[in-house]
C-alpha cells in the first residue's frame, strides 16, 4: 500500500483484520497508523490507538511518532504538541525520534535549549538522528557556531560522523552559507570521506551563481545512485540553460538519453 501510494486501502485491510479476528502486533498498528496519517486521516489513526487497548496491547512511542510526524508535515504545530501531551498522559515516554521531530521544528534557540534540557532529564540516549536534528535546528535559527559544536561532539560514533557532516553541509547550503558549506565539503574530501547524496543535491541546488559549472559537474560525478544522478543532472542542465552553457547542456542531455535509451516514456520526459 505504501509503495503504490494507495494509502486508502488501509481501511479495507484493517476491516479484514477485524473480520478474521486477528490480533495485529504493535508494529502492524504503527504501519497502519502511518498510512492513515499519510492520507491525513488523523481521526482514523487515533481510533486505532483506542483499539490497541481492546487487544491488550500498549501503544509505543513509534506509534505516536507517526502521528506527530504527520502533523509536522502539515505545519500543524499545535497538533504535534497535542500528540506529545497524549503520549505523556498514556505514560509512553518520548524517545530519540520524538525529540528529533521536536528539535527540527523549533523556531528559536530558546526552544532548542528547552527540548535539550528535557531530553537530558528524561535520560533519552542522544542518537545520530538527534545530532542531525540539532544541527538543522541551530542552522535554521542562525546559530551556525552552535551547529558546528554539535558536529564536533565526541559522542558521535565514528561510523556516523560522515553522515552528520553531510547534514551540516546540506543545512548550510540551504540557508545561504554556501562558502562554509563548500569548505566543509572540501574538508570531507581531503579526509577521504564522501558526501551523502542528499547533501550533494543540496549543493547543486543552491550553487546557482555564474561561473560554477566546473564545480557542478564535479559534484554530479559524485552521484553514483541513478535516482540521485538523474535529479542532479536535471538541475545542472537547467543551470547550463540559464547561464547559456548550451554545449554542456546538450552533452548532459545525451548522457540522460543514454541512461534511459530503452524507455521511450522516460526519454520523452527527459526532453
Amino acid at each position: 500500500c505504501e509503495e503504490s501510494r494507495e494509502y486508502n486501502l488501509v481501511r479495507r485491510l484493517y476491516s479484514m483484520i477485524s473480520c478474521h479476528d486477528l490480533k495485529p502486533s504493535t508494529e502492524t498498528f504503527r504501519r497502519m497508523i502511518n498510512l492513515s496519517v499519510k492520507m491525513k486521516d488523523f481521526e482514523g489513526a487515533y481510533g486505532m490507538i483506542v483499539d490497541l487497548d481492546k487487544l491488550n496491547l500498549m501503544p509505543t512511542s513509534n506509534i505516536y511518532n507517526a502521528i506527530m510526524a504527520g502533523y509536522f508535515r502539515d505545519k500543524n504545530i499545535n497538533g504535534a504538541l497535542m500528540v506529545l501531551k497524549q503520549m505523556k498522559d498514556a505514560d509512553v515516554k518520548p524517545d530519540s525520534q520524538t525529540y528529533s521531530y521536536l528539535l527540527v521544528n523549533c523556531d528559536s534557540e530558546e526552544d532548542i535549549d528547552k527540548i535539550v534540557e528535557e531530553m537530558k532529564q528524561s535520560g533519552v540516549l542522544i542518537t545520530k538522528i538527534v545530532f542531525m536534528s540539532l544541527i538543522n535546528a541551530y542552522v535554521s535559527c542562525g546559530q551556525f557556531e552552535k551547529a558546528k559544536q554539535v558536529m564536533l561532539d565526541k559522542r558521535i560514533p565514528a561510523k556516523s560522523l560522515n553522515e552528520v557532516k553531510s547534514v551540516f553541509v546540506s543545512a548550510l547550503a540551504s540557508h545561504g552559507q554556501m562558502s562554509d558549506a563548500l569548505n566543509l565539503y572540501e574538508e570531507i574530501k581531503q579526509a577521504e570521506g564522501r558526501l551523502e547524496p542528499k547533501a550533494v543535491i543540496s549543493l547543486i541546488e543552491h550553487l546557482q551563481s555564474e561561473g560554477q559549472l566546473d564545480r557542478l559537474l564535479q559534484l554530479l560525478k559524485e552521484l553514483d545512485n541513478p535516482d540521485y544522478w538523474f535529479d542532479g543532472c536535471f538541475r545542472v542542465v537547467l543551470y547550463c540553460i540559464r547561464h547559456e552553457h548550451l554545449t554542456s547542456a546538450v552533452d548532459l542531455l545525451r548522457q540522460l538519453k543514454q541512461s534511459v535509451i530503452s524507455d521511450d516514456a522516460a526519454t520523452e520526459n527527459v526532453f
